[in-house]
C-alpha cells in the first residue's frame, strides 16, 4: 500500500530532521495533543494502538506535519549553503548570540512544560475514570445483593446504610467528573437518577419492603434492576468518555435507552 503523500509544510530537510529526532518528535506531538505516551519512547499511542513513527506518519499525515513543524521550529536550524558571493564568513555579534541562546532556552522550557502538563492531564483523567468505574461496580453489587436479600429473605444481605455509603461514593466520583467537564450534561443526569425512584429513597424504604407481599417485592425488584442496569451502563460510558475524549461520538449518533419501570 503506497504511503499517503505528506502535506506540503513538511519539506525534505524538515522530514530528515524529524525522522532523525523521533523521541523529540513524539514529545512535541504529545504536547500538541496529537497522541499520548506509548510503551516505547520512540512510539506514540493514538487511541488504543502504539504506532511507530512511520505508521503514524502514514495514517495521520496532518498530525505528523504539525508536530514536525513545531519540533523543527524549536530545534537547531539545518545547515544551509553559504552565499555564492560571500567573501568571508561573518561572525555573529555577542548580542545576537545571547538572544539566540535565550530564545532556544525559552522554547525548550515551553516544550518541556507542555509535554509535562499533557502527561499529567492524561494520568489524572485515567485515574478519575478508574475511580468512577470502581464506584459504579461497587454500587451495582451492593444494590443487587440488597434487593435479592428482600426477594429471598436472606439474612446476610447488605443493610440500607451500606447502600447509602456506596451511593454517596458514586455521587462523589460523578461530581468530580462534572467539575472537570462542566459542559457535559450526562454526569448531572446520572446524579439525578441516583436520587429518583426506583433508586434513591424508594430502594431503601424498608417499611415498604416489609409491607409488600412476594409478588409486589418481585415487581419492585424488576424496576430496581432495570434502572440499575441503565445507570451502570451510562456511568461506565461517562468514565470511558472522560478517559478517551477523542473517541467519543456525539450524543445524537447513539440512540438513548429508555428507563425500565
Amino acid at each position: 500500500m503506497p504511503a499517503t503523500p505528506l502535506p506540503t509544510p513538511v519539506d525534505d530537510g524538515s522530514l530528515v530532521f524529524c525522522l532523525d529526532h523521533q523521541i523529540d518528535l513524539v514529545r512535541a506531538a504529545i504536547a500538541l495533543d496529537r497522541g499520548t505516551r506509548a510503551e516505547l519512547p520512540d512510539q506514540i499511542r493514538v487511541g488504543p494502538r502504539d504506532l511507530h513513527i512511520s505508521e503514524w506518519r502514514e495514517q495521520y499525515p496532518a498530525d505528523f506535519a504539525r508536530s514536525c513543524a513545531a519540533l523543527r521550529a524549536a530545534g537547531p536550524a539545518a545547515d544551509s549553503p553559504a552565499p555564492a558571493q560571500a567573501a568571508r564568513p561573518s561572525t555573529p555579534s555577542p548580542w545576537f548570540a545571547s538572544v539566540t541562546t535565550l530564545t532556544a532556552t525559552l522554547v525548550g522550557a515551553l516544550l518541556t512544560f507542555l509535554v509535562t502538563r499533557s502527561r499529567d492531564h492524561v494520568a489524572e483523567r485515567r485515574q478519575e475514570a478508574s475511580d468512577l468505574h470502581t464506584a459504579v461496580q461497587a454500587f451495582e453489587s451492593v444494590v443487587r445483593r440488597y434487593t435479592h436479600g428482600w426477594l429471598k429473605k436472606a439474612t446476610d444481605a447488605p443493610s440500607a446504610p451500606q447502600v447509602i455509603e456506596r451511593a454517596v461514593d458514586l455521587q462523589t466520583k460523578l461530581r468530580r467528573i462534572h467539575q472537570a467537564r462542566p459542559q457535559w450534561p450526562e454526569p448531572t443526569e446520572v446524579l439525578a437518577r441516583l436520587d429518583a425512584e426506583p433508586l434513591g429513597g424508594y430502594l431503601i424504604d424498608t417499611e415498604a419492603w416489609k409491607a409488600a407481599d412476594q409478588e409486589l417485592r418481585v415487581e419492585r425488584g424488576d424496576r430496581i434492576f432495570g434502572s440499575l442496569a441503565n445507570l451502570t451502563r451510562d456511568a461506565d460510558h461517562i468514565a470511558y468518555r472522560h478517559q478517551h475524549p477523542r473517541h467519543y461520538k456525539q450524543p445524537e449518533q447513539r440512540p438513548a435507552t429508555p428507563e425500565i419501570g
